[in-house]
């Protein structure tokens, strides 16, 4: 849990150019139970707003149209951009963690799968991750459904990250596994204590050269487009939890618009 008043996953947007109250919230995607501890509160707020907003609207996937973009282009695939030891050894960790070989994802991006082995590391006890839970809480509720990108924006994303920084990034990860391991627990005890600083400075870290195109210039994006929404009604906002804090990230952008971000403490 929070150990100060700044260190939360749920914030208060309120003044600036808005009328009501709107909430944003530091989500995951992830079905591990130990991310829903603050399920209550989150579903109190999300039925109280107007609106529910995520990073882009879940009913707009395409599912034919994002394989697409997850695939190399022209035919490419992972292993021939590796050397013999390590295409060895992805197959080997990928065989481990998540029951499938190389040869399946051969042809997919590899941001695809340094994702799929970030997922590999919780548990998924629960029937969906929790940014969808709370999406489809809200639907139930009838709430209208938007979206801070389009879908071809967040598709978009994978063809502006450039294929080397892909590869570098997989290769590291492959090669640093115990690593990547102890930060991914890290990860966990920082979203658990809803310490938001160090979840940017993770994510931040994480994305090293493609933290441009994956976090700064989505920020601005998101909370632009936050300023628009919450203009006209109230909005429950749903963003990856290391899009909230940092000097460019979205709490700091709305203050600069004017709006006052206040954290809200859990259970009330």
């Amino acid at each position: 849990m929070a150990k100060n008043k700044n260190q939360s996953l749920l914030w208060k947007i309120s003044g600036g150019n808005s009328k009501k109250t709107s909430y944003v919230f530091g989500t995951i995607h992830v079905r591990d139970s130990r991310a829903f501890f603050n399920n209550k509160t989150l579903l109190k707020k999300i039925a109280a707003c107007d609106s529910y907003v995520g990073e882009f609207n879940l009913e707009d996937t395409d599912p034919m149209v994002l394989s697409k973009y997850m695939l190399l282009p022209n035919g490419k695939t992972i292993s021939e951009q590796l050397s013999i030891k390590q295409a060895k050894a992805l197959d080997k960790l990928l065989n481990k963690q998540i029951g499938i070989g190389l040869e399946q994802l051969n042809h997919h991006k590899p941001l695809l799968v340094i994702n799929l082995l970030t997922e590999s590391f919780f548990e998924a006890d629960m029937p969906e991750p929790l940014d969808s839970h709370l999406f489809n809480y809200a639907k139930v509720l009838n709430k209208r459904m938007d979206g801070l990108e389009t879908f071809e924006e967040q598709l978009n994303v994978l063809v502006e990250l450039s294929l080397k920084s892909q590869f570098k990034s997989l290769i590291s990860t492959v090669k640093k596994f115990k690593n990547f391991k102890q930060q991914l627990k890290k990860l966990t005890q920082y979203y658990m204590r809803q310490d938001i600083q160090n979840l940017y400075q993770t994510a931040k870290r994480n994305s090293k050269g493609m933290r441009k195109i994956l976090i700064y210039k989505r920020n601005k994006i998101m909370a632009n487009r936050i300023d628009e929404l919450v203009r006209k009604e109230s909005a429950f906002i749903a963003v990856g939890a290391g899009h909230l804090a940092g000097e460019k990230g979205i709490l700091r952008l709305l203050k600069k618009q004017g709006y006052k971000v206040t954290p809200v403490r859990f259970g009330r």
